[in-house]
């Protein structure tokens, strides 16, 4: 069991982004911890939050979106990722984080 007192505290703050920057976030997540050698992701939702340093809510949006670009697909509960499209998305990334609105 995960110990969440023993995560960076970057990992615990949420914000509200916007979706093509989540996309960068998520999709990087995705290619750095979520594949096995069969190309299916083993992270829940919220583990990819976690990571993320984003909330659950924007994570859900953000892979659907995802799922939308045809990044990654669903195949018997499990997230089966597109290389390819990922890296298509990381290559449009912005990884500076935008300035926030009020």
């Amino acid at each position: 069991m995960m110990m969440f007192s023993n995560l960076p505290t970057n990992l615990l703050r949420t914000r509200d982004y916007s979706l093509a920057y989540t996309r960068g976030l998520v999709a990087s997540v995705l290619l750095e911890h979520g594949s096995s050698p069969a190309g299916q992701a083993r992270l829940s939702q919220r583990d990819i939050a976690l990571l993320a340093g984003l909330d659950w809510e924007a994570v859900h949006t953000t892979l659907k979106s995802l799922m939308d670009m045809g990044a990654i697909k669903i195949d018997r509960h499990r997230l089966v990722l597109n290389r390819n499209v990922l890296h298509e998305v990381l290559e449009s990334w912005e990884p500076e984080e935008p300035a926030l609105t009020k």
